[in-house]
């Protein structure tokens, strides 16, 4: 721009004007290829950020990109540079050519653009830019549900639909494990299948048979099959944990492990010190095999292994085996040991 304005006011004949552009051309490109000077513009501007000093970060960081403008890092930290220093419609412009570039997280970036529009009380956008950043992958759904960016659309019906934070205290029991669910299967669809490209079949056949039969189940029964529904993901990092309640804080004090000749006791309570390095035989009158056959369709995985190794800490929990198969004999050397209910305690 301050070459064309020294253009217009000088008007000198066209050869002069390209002698001039010329030479501008060549002392950019001379600064551009001086890495020592470039370099020591970076760390200047990275110990600007660290430092927390803003205004001087936003300086640094928009000459970087200045001088090289297809570098999506530099975007990013200028994006929030202009954010901590509440430059909001600056700082969104950065986020967007950081996308544009498709450096980093590009869902972080969307959501940062969704913060800085809430910050400058512009709803729709703020509202627009989360359901992108969602859509593109944005998996820190807590983080949204707390963020006090976001307070200015936080009452917002399409932001609680997006984030699962309705008032599910007016809801009946029912309505209630409804919501649950449909919020299970948004979640599932954006964050696994849809960007694995998996088939929904077995999901949606299975969820709607959730979905249809919750009167009649109990709220133990809806979590099992809700677990088992999300084995159907194939993914061992996706999964469903019981809820922080009592009955679900209860183990059997003794810690399993699955070796080559079957499962045996690793550790134990003080009190059950003497079954260390004994053979489970059966749970109640149900075989050890068995019961890892039962339980294998509701431990999420990638593999075989991982249901091994998963099945060592899941058959300590109470409602979920000790329910189903009650007591469970112990190979103790020569001797076999019943373990009743009354072991269980609360997890530490």
């Amino acid at each position: 721009m301050r070459l064309n304005l020294f253009i217009n006011k000088i008007r000198m004949s066209k050869v002069f004007i390209t002698l001039i552009c010329s030479l501008n051309f060549l002392c950019v490109c001379a600064q551009e290829n001086n890495p020592v000077a470039f370099i020591s513009l970076l760390e200047n501007a990275r110990k600007a950020a660290t430092d927390k000093k803003w205004n001087e970060a936003a300086t640094l960081w928009q000459q970087a990109t200045a001088q090289n403008p297809v570098n999506g890092e530099y975007w990013s930290n200028l994006g929030s540079a202009y954010y901590n220093n509440k430059q909001y419609d600056k700082s969104i412009e950065a986020y967007k050519k950081q996308i544009e570039l498709g450096w980093g997280l590009t869902y972080n970036a969307a959501y940062n653009i969704a913060c800085c529009y809430a910050l400058s009380g512009q709803k729709e956008p703020a509202l627009d830019w989360l359901k992108k950043a969602y859509d593109m992958g944005f998996v820190r759904t807590a983080m949204v549900q707390t963020d006090t960016d976001l307070d200015a659309i936080r009452n917002e019906p399409k932001f609680k639909k997006l984030t699962g934070t309705d008032d599910v205290t007016k809801m009946s029991r029912t309505e209630g494990w409804r919501y649950d669910l449909e919020l299970v299967k948004q979640e599932v669809l954006r964050k696994a299948y849809l960007r694995r490209g998996l088939s929904l079949d077995e999901f949606n056949k299975q969820y709607t048979a959730i979905y249809n039969s919750i009167d009649k189940k109990t709220d133990q029964q809806i979590i099992l099959d809700m677990m088992k529904l999300m084995v159907t993901v194939n993914d061992g990092h996706t999964g469903l944990f019981p809820p922080a309640q009592a009955a679900y804080k209860l183990t059997i004090p003794l810690q399993f492990y699955f070796f080559t000749e079957g499962l045996y006791i690793v550790a134990a309570d003080e009190k059950y010190k003497h079954l260390l390095g004994s053979k489970v035989m059966n749970f109640g009158q149900t075989s050890v095999d068995k019961v890892v056959k039962a339980l294998s369709p509701y431990i999420n995985r990638d593999n075989e292994i991982g249901v091994v190794q998963r099945l060592q800490d899941f058959v300590r929990h109470v409602p979920v085996s000790f329910l189903n198969f009650g007591s469970f004999l112990i190979a103790s050397r020569s001797v076999s040991v019943c373990i009743m209910a009354v072991l269980t305690k609360p997890m530490s």
